[in-house]
Order: structure tokens, then C-alpha cells, then sequence
């Protein structure tokens, strides 16, 4: 879940996000992480229309710490049937 605050910028009002929560735990996502550290799920489902003059879709976002999504939701997915892609990143 995605925490918000409105801000007053010169001739607008703008809503930034400042801070993620877990859905599934209520922690916040990055909680004890240090700047260069990255453990966080978005899960998202789009369904509409996209066309190369406008788009129409309706999104469902979830947003997970790493441990709810490795100790919850990978291994229910995993009991339907589910196998897992992994990919490491290295630059």
C-alpha cells in the first residue's frame, strides 16, 4: 500500500508517495534497508484496451514486503501448480 501526502507546489498541488507498506504484513516495505538495498514486490493486473491513441485499463496493484512474497505468496502459487522464472541481475 502506498502512503501519499499532498504537497503545495507554486500553482498546483502535488501528491507524492512517502512511504510503501506491505498489504499482506502492514511493515513497512523498506524498513531497515540501507540506500542501495532493494527488497519489495509489486504485483500488478492491467485488463482494458490499448491503442496507439489512448489506453483504458483497469489495474490491480498489490504491493508486498520480500518476506511475505517468498514465505506467503511464492509457495501458495507454487501449491497451484506454479513454477517460478529466476533471473539475477549483475551489472
Amino acid at each position: 500500500m502506498q502512503h501519499t501526502e499532498e504537497h503545495q507546489v507554486p500553482a498546483r498541488t502535488e501528491t507524492r508517495v512517502v512511504k510503501t507498506t506491505c498489504d499482506l504484513c502492514g511493515k513497512d516495505v523498506a524498513a531497515g534497508l540501507d540506500n542501495y538495498e532493494v527488497d519489495e514486490v509489486t504485483i500488478e493486473c492491467s485488463v482494458g484496451t490499448r491503442y496507439p491513441d489512448g489506453t483504458d485499463l483497469d489495474m490491480t496493484i498489490f504491493d508486498l514486503c520480500g518476506a511475505c512474497f517468498r514465505d506467503s505468496l511464492v509457495p501458495w502459487l507454487v501449491s497451484q501448480g506454479a513454477q517460478p522464472r529466476k533471473k539475477e541481475i549483475s551489472f
